[in-house]
């Protein structure tokens, strides 16, 4: 932000430091405990788990041995390498306040203050609701305009997978879908035999608002068992959701889209009314822990607060 006098910028900064200490005090009552990632990743490593991340928007370096490093991507890879050898499998709850790194569109280094929870060894229903309702939450206690997406990593991947095995065409229909790039996706689709998971894929972008829309888009395709599984699940997270009044804030999109390919289940973003992109990211991940070596349950969110900090400040 541009600040025209002195008065104003310590005002704005005095906001940051009263929204981080609420954020804190909120988790800390819940047993959450602070943690601080490492600052560094092994490049190869990172991207092998992460193979749609835009290797162009790493900060990377050279370490004293020569390793290729990059200067933490992604917080939550970074606390699970430092967690997961440690962990006694007990059920854990972590939060972060720290900061991500990424090449921005001119080429230069931006920092991004993040906070953020991780609940680790807890694989209910009721550990993923409760996580997703802190994200509405957090939201609601700082008395700011915004929506909330849902979806669920599974429906994507398994409508994919049950189409083709080939890798390289799975990874350019996730692109297509998250770039919501409508022509490149008809294009191919053209070209396929009809089948139910084409008729699927032809209406993802339609595939949005609240349950009752999306199952009525797709009450003429006989789906398979597991993509109906996943459809009921979001229809029991959504009556969760309206239990506790926050349905007028949700939306439905079964379109949605990673760039970290760890999630697998409910995924979610949080849209402040002055934003375009996410505030808020997060989602079930727990095949990032298998890839790390001891495969756990886990669920968290990321917020950033540099958005968060201005809507409220302007408020």
């Amino acid at each position: 932000m541009t600040f025209l006098t002195l008065e104003e910028e310590l005002m704005y900064f005095a906001t940051k430091q009263k929204i981080h200490e609420q954020l804190e005090r909120d988790v800390k009552t819940q047993g959450y405990m602070l943690i601080e990632p490492s600052f560094f990743e092994d490049y190869d490593t990172f991207t092998r788990m992460n193979p749609r991340l835009k290797k162009e928007t790493m900060v990377k370096m050279i370490g004293q041995d020569g390793k290729v490093l990059v200067l933490r991507p992604d917080v939550t890879t970074a606390i699970m390498k430092q967690v997961l050898p440690k962990w006694d499998q007990h059920e854990l709850k972590l939060y972060y306040l720290s900061t991500r790194f990424k090449m921005n569109d001119l080429n230069q280094i931006e920092e991004q203050k993040q906070f953020g929870i991780e609940r680790l060894g807890n694989g209910s229903k009721e550990a993923t609701e409760d996580v997703l309702l802190r994200g509405y939450q957090v939201f609601e206690n700082m008395n700011v305009d915004y929506m909330m997406e849902i979806s669920d990593s599974r429906w994507i991947n398994t409508l994919i997978q049950e189409m083709t095995s080939d890798l390289s065409v799975q990874k350019a229909i996730k692109n297509w879908i998250d770039y919501k790039d409508r022509y490149a996706l008809d294009m191919w689709l053209r070209d396929q035999k009809m089948t139910s998971e084409i008729q699927v894929l032809s209406r993802i972008f339609d595939l949005q608002g609240t349950m009752d829309h999306v199952m009525k888009k797709l009450e003429d395709i006989r789906l398979s068992d597991t993509l109906m599984t996943i459809l009921n699940d979001l229809k029991r997270i959504e009556s969760r959701i309206e239990s506790v009044g926050y349905l007028k804030k949700t939306t439905i999109d079964l379109s949605m889209i990673s760039a970290f390919d760890y999630y697998d289940g409910v995924m979610f973003k949080g849209y402040l009314k002055s934003s375009t992109q996410p505030v808020l990211r997060g989602g079930r991940y727990d095949p990032l822990t298998e890839q790390l070596g001891r495969k756990c349950p886990a669920i968290g969110f990321t917020l950033t607060l540099k958005d968060l900090v201005k809507e409220v400040f302007q408020s």
